[in-house]
Parts: structure tokens; sequence; C-alpha cells
């Protein structure tokens, strides 16, 4: 998660030195093409969500006992949490780090998750336990 607050709320144009207005921009290492820019002007906070993975493309938070399926997915989902909370924290974003859904399914280890207002596409979506375990993932909706 990256995260810009800009408490003066003159944007990047601080950064830039008067020298025009600037922007920032996060790149892939190795690729050379910008995964996402910012412009100067984004008001007073940036908040950006974005899975950092590893070369074999595995995601690098650990396994926290979270898990889901299917994946692709359609109607619902099947969450599991292993470390007895009475019930997960789900959030989904799109791929540009804007929230589309947030929720808490109740349950002992395990909870079904509706769909339905979720549009078919790719998104982020974010498990959270009680205790504070967490999993972060791509989610393919059909």
């Amino acid at each position: 998660h990256l995260q810009i607050n800009d408490r003066g709320k003159d944007g990047l144009q601080f950064w830039a030195n008067n020298d025009g207005n600037g922007y920032a921009r996060l790149y892939e290492q190795g690729v050379g093409l910008p995964l996402k820019t910012f412009l100067a002007d984004f008001g007073s906070r940036i908040d950006y969500w974005f899975i950092v993975g590893s070369g074999l493309g595995a995601e690098t938070f650990p396994d926290a006992g979270i898990d889901f399926y299917p994946n692709p997915a359609r109607e619902e989902i099947e969450l599991f949490w292993s470390d007895g909370s009475a019930g997960l924290q789900v959030q989904v974003y799109d791929l540009s780090g804007r929230l589309i859904s947030k929720d808490r399914v109740e349950g002992s280890g395990s909870a079904r998750w509706s769909l339905s207002n979720i549009p078919g596409g790719a998104y982020l979506i974010e498990l959270r336990t009680e205790n504070g375990h967490r999993k972060c993932e791509r989610l393919l909706v059909q």
C-alpha cells in the first residue's frame, strides 16, 4: 500500500521545485515501463494498493491460514481461516487501487461471500482476521 499525504495541499508541485508541475511514477523493476503515474494535482492524499510478487509469481505475503476458492469465480467464493477468529474482513480493490467493496463475514472458520455486486474483471482481494492475519491475492470474477 502506497500512501502519500500532502498537508500543504499543493500536490507534487512542491517536489518539482517550481520547474513545472511534476509527477510521480511506480516502475516494475527490470521492465522500464511505468506501472502507475500520479499527476501533480492529486489533492491532499493518494492511496494506491498493489501486490508485490516474486519472480515465480507467488505473492510475498506469508501463509496466514486464510484461503478462498474458486478463483476465477462467478457468483460467490468460499472463504476459509484457521486462526480461531469469529469473522473475517473482506476488501476488494480494482487494479488501480480503488476500493470496490468492503464487508465483514461471520463464521467459525468458513463462510460464503457473494460476488453479485462485483462486475466481471481482475481485482485484488484482501482478507483479514480479527487476530490480525491477512492475505492479499488476485481475484478474477467472470
